[in-house]
């Protein structure tokens, strides 16, 4: 039963790019404090002493100092340069994430690595290359035991291990499933809840929002709870990590999920 489960997890995980979650990480609040300018500098002065800055004329200050005391600068100390505030997302946290996750599907082929980790199971490595909206070629690999599958709109091969390509006859075309997702996730008894920005990150480089969640999704077996964080590239919008930990029967599983876009993958049918 697990077994059909983690199966069912691994394959929402290379369609929709979030899978099962993690322990919630503690959220981070986005930097937005700035140097207040000068002026507000001087307003707040004259709020506390009531006594205006430009209150004493230059002159008058000048004739009271000592002659033999260390002379005024001749040039006005630099005056600092406030950081600029980094870049936020605007919008709400929940649509903000549906959002990245329909917008992978619009971006091309993608290769999402992941590795999951479970009590019982061990560490099993899933490597898709994926070709929206339906066609993907997974490899799975568990204590060195690797099984591949190929699917092409409603046609799908599997490659047991030692064993030769079988095709399975056609059935819900892997289209039709990844739209039904995609435009209601609810109905395909996926919910996302408690979505927050948790701060900005850097992967390989590149600056990234991060989106902390709680899911549930229902498989008609009984639903399995998660919580994750996924990664959002600040430039193009689209997913690129994601790390999760769910608990299903008595088994905690953690996910750690990469994604890269590489628009020259190419799906084909296998070599009969």
């Amino acid at each position: 039963m697990f077994r059909q489960k983690l199966l069912l997890w691994m394959m929402i995980g290379v369609l929709l790019l979030a899978g099962c979650g993690g322990d919630e990480p503690e959220a981070v609040e986005p930097e937005t404090a700035v140097s207040q300018p000068t002026a507000q500098t001087e307003q707040a002065v004259e709020e506390e002493t009531g006594v205006e800055p430009t209150a004493v004329p230059v002159a008058v200050e000048l004739t009271a100092v000592s002659p033999t005391a260390t002379p005024l600068p001749t040039e006005p100390p630099p005056t600092a340069t406030a950081e600029p505030a980094p870049d936020v997302p605007t919008g709400e946290p929940q649509q903000v994430l549906l959002d990245a996750m329909r917008l992978s599907l619009n971006s091309g082929p993608y290769r999402t690595t992941v590795t999951l980790t479970s009590d019982d199971e061990g560490v099993t490595t899933l490597v898709g290359e994926v070709v929206p909206p339906d066609q993907m070629h997974v490899t799975t690999t568990t204590s060195g035991v690797t099984t591949e599958m190929i699917i092409l709109a409603d046609q799908m091969w599997m490659k047991p291990p030692d064993s030769a390509w079988m095709q399975f006859p056609g059935g819900m075309s892997i289209s039709q499933i990844t739209q039904q997702f995609m435009l209601d996730p609810e109905a395909a008894g996926m919910t996302f809840d408690d979505v927050v920005f948790a701060g900005i990150d850097t992967l390989n480089g590149e600056p990234t929002w991060m989106y902390d969640y709680r899911s549930t999704f229902d498989a008609g077996t009984g639903s399995i709870e998660s919580q994750g964080r996924l990664w959002i590239s600040i430039a193009t919008g689209r997913p690129l990590q994601q790390t999760s930990k769910s608990e299903s029967d008595g088994v905690v599983t953690t996910i750690l999920q990469v994604i890269e876009y590489d628009p020259a993958i190419a799906v084909e049918a296998p070599e009969q």
